[in-house]
């Protein structure tokens, strides 16, 4: 009949529908099978002339009560009677098969009743099976989960539900408690019945939501596990699985608490020293499990399965604590305090050699729970200066626990919004002042430096936001003033001012006055003295001062020039020049100084032998460096930087030559540098003087050069030069 139902119920599993359903059918094809059954036992019975009431179990009518019955009649009623009750009644539906289960009920009633008050009944092996059956048939089933999502469930708050079955389910429970604790129920013939599977299942029943069938299973679990030695191993690593599957997958059950309760009980009978197994289950049985949610529903028992273990060896009190700290709560206060609350009772436990091994830690998360907000936390963390053995440990070891609690207490002092929390502050002040005055006086000396210290860097922390709002302003004011425009004022009467590209970071530039050469002739002027004037600006706040004597013009009055040629010569001179005015710059490092001084003296001679080819006079050029050493915009110093990089690797690879001195060395990369820059040189003249001529004769459109007008337009080709 199972196997028929289970056939007939596999497309209702299939298509999805619900268990209720499933279930509600496997108890239809079970009655038809009884009443089948009841109908063709009752006609055996009447074709053998027994009495219809015989068929027992499966008959609708009352048996006689066994008290009612002879004495040897009465153990065969007994096991009908069991027999009869095996059968469940559907409680789902308070209307339905009513005057069977008040039949059932009443044979229960009857059956405890006579267990009760016959003595020496469990003497007779030969009910231990059908008490077992009986009872299995009735406790093993389904139960019914809460229909809320786990984070809608709370088994503290809400109500719990329960079990409609209970009026047969009780007196069932007790028939087994009575099996079980019964002095002459032989363990041995008696564990042939109460097998691990029947364990197992009894272990499985702790998930119901009914307190009052989880209190019969405590008792009944805890009574077969001093029963039956053989399943006390069992039993301990079943639940221990049981807790595995709580705390790493589902984190929802009903008898955590109750199974705690058990292990209790059961630590307690431990003999020490305590086996490695034992060890185990409490550090990876126990302790993890202060992580799920519903530790609030079990903390009580399980704290004290942990001081149980901690009383029978203290050597265990460092794995408990430092198991704790591992997984201390941070934005729970509630179980923060659940965790203090234990903490006190281990180290009540705790003995000095094992309380100097975990007292940094420990201390640590104590300041921090001191220095709370949540006020409950921090006056659960100072009552630790109110247990007289915690503080006897504290006194022992206070140049260790001092330092850590220090800077926490004087906090609440200080700034603490709860005046319950600041008045414990100072009293453990005042306790830790006592211990040892030298040593708190000297802690707070430092207390005091360390917030002079503070001040004195928030002081220099606003300074300096204050300067760079200062230069923010004055950034913001520059760049709305002139625009795109930038005045260059000369030293005696001449000032011109020059239209420069934007540059979004103000720079300091080197300013170059030049001293131009004397009136002679010039037509060669664009070959030689034009090839040293000036220097480009690289910034908004850079000026440019094209210095001259009062006697003689920056551009010679014999060159007949109109006013927009002499503004597009002024700026070729000053892009031709950027080049040569930058790589004179030299830096602090020795490398672009060398570098610096290779380029200034092959610029020099390449002028002097370009003077002398073109028949020109040698011009007088002196170019002042008016910036900090430096303070050269990325642009301007492009160039110098390049020299003097190329020259440091150039003596970087020759240090790695072997057997070179360090003299030959320095002149090979002198000279390497020397001649990068001299046709570096070269070339920015030619390109210098090629703008200057356009500029001065007009941009001639047949030559091959036609696109490097004068002014601006230049200016990418002499850079690039």
């Amino acid at each position: 009949a199972r196997r028929a139902a289970l056939r007939c119920a596999a497309p209702l599993r299939a298509r999805g529908r619900c268990w209720r359903e499933v279930d509600k059918f496997e108890r239809g094809v079970f009655a038809r099978e009884r009443d089948h059954d009841s109908a063709r036992c009752a006609k055996a019975c009447v074709a053998r002339g027994a009495p219809r009431a015989a068929c027992g179990a499966m008959s609708r009518q009352q048996q006689p009560f066994i008290e009612d019955v002879e004495e040897s009649q009465r153990i065969p009623l007994l096991l009908t009677k069991l027999k009869q009750c095996e059968q469940r009644c559907d409680f789902s539906n308070p209307r339905v098969d009513f005057v069977r289960k008040e039949i059932k009920r009443k044979a229960l009633v009857n059956i405890i009743d006579y267990l009760n008050d016959t003595p020496g009944i469990f003497e007779n092996t030969n009910i231990y099976g059908p008490i077992v059956r009986m009872v299995a048939a009735n406790l093993f089933r389904a139960l019914e989960l809460n229909t809320a999502g786990d984070d809608l469930y709370d088994p503290e708050e809400d109500e719990a539900r329960l079990e409609p079955a209970w009026p047969h389910l009780q007196i069932v429970y007790e028939i087994l408690r009575k099996f079980v604790v019964a002095a002459e129920t032989d363990p041995k013939v008696a564990r042939k019945y109460l097998d691990q599977a029947f364990v197992l299942g009894l272990l499985d029943l702790f998930n119901s939501e009914d307190p009052r069938e989880r209190e019969y299973l405590k008792t009944i679990i805890h009574r077969i596990y001093g029963k039956i030695m053989s399943l006390r191993a069992f039993i301990r690593t079943s639940i221990q699985n049981t807790f595995h599957y709580y705390i790493y997958e589902h984190q929802q059950h009903n008898g955590i608490a109750e199974m705690l309760e058990i292990l209790g009980s059961i630590i307690n009978g431990f003999a020490t020293p305590l086996k490695d197994d034992h060890r185990a289950f409490l550090i990876r049985s126990l302790i993890p499990l202060h992580t799920p949610k519903g530790l609030p529903t079990y903390h009580v028992q399980l704290s004290f399965c942990v001081t149980q273990f901690v009383e029978k060896e203290p050597e265990l009190a460092y794995d408990v604590v430092m198991g704790l700290v591992r997984i201390w709560p941070i934005t729970h206060s509630r179980k923060e305090v659940m965790f203090l609350n234990e903490l006190e009772e281990i180290l009540e436990l705790t003995r000095p050699e094992e309380f100097e091994l975990f007292i940094d830690p420990l201390f640590r998360y104590l300041a921090r729970c001191i220095n709370s907000s949540h006020f409950q936390v921090a006056e659960r963390a100072l009552f630790f200066w109110n247990n007289e053995y915690i503080v006897h440990l504290i006194l022992h070891f206070r140049e260790q626990v001092l330092p850590l609690v220090f800077e926490s207490l004087q906090g609440n002092v200080q700034r603490h919004w709860n005046q319950n929390v600041v008045s414990l502050s100072h009293n453990v002040q005042k306790l830790m002042a006592e211990m040892d005055i030298e040593l708190y006086e000297h802690y707070a000396d430092e207390w005091a430096a360390r917030v002079q210290m503070c001040a004195e860097f928030e002081r220099e922390r606003q300074r300096r936001w204050a300067r760079v709002e200062e230069l923010a302003a004055r950034n913001k004011a520059l760049s709305q003033g002139d625009g795109d425009t930038r005045s260059c004022a000369t030293s005696s009467t001449t000032s011109v001012r020059l239209p420069l590209p934007a540059i979004s970071a103000p720079r300091t530039v080197p300013l170059v006055s030049v001293k131009p050469p004397a009136r002679s002739n010039m037509s060669a002027v664009p070959s030689a003295a034009l090839g040293s004037v000036s220097s480009v600006l690289s910034g908004p706040d850079a000026s440019l001062s094209l210095s001259s004597s009062s006697s003689t013009p920056l551009i010679p009055s014999c060159v007949p020039l109109s006013p927009d040629r002499t503004s597009s010569l002024q700026r070729s001179l000053e892009l031709s020049h950027g080049m040569v005015s930058n790589g004179l710059k030299s830096s602090s490092s020795r490398e672009r100084s060398d570098a610096g001084r290779n380029y200034g003296s092959g610029v020099d001679r390449r002028l002097k032998s370009q003077s002398s080819d073109a028949g020109v006079e040698e011009s007088n050029v002196e170019i002042m460096l008016l910036s900090e050493p430096g303070e050269v915009g990325d642009s301007a110093g492009h160039v110098a930087q390049q020299f003097a990089s190329r020259s440091s690797n150039f003596k970087e690879h020759d240090r790695n030559r072997n057997g070179r001195d360090v003299s030959k060395r320095s002149g090979t990369s002198s000279a390497l540098a020397y001649e990068h820059a001299t046709n570096n040189a070269q070339s920015g003249l030619r390109d210098a003087a090629l703008a200057t001529d356009r500029a001065v004769n007009g941009p001639s459109s047949n030559g091959p050069d036609s696109r490097r007008l004068a002014g601006h337009d230049a200016a990418p080709d002499v850079f690039r030069g």
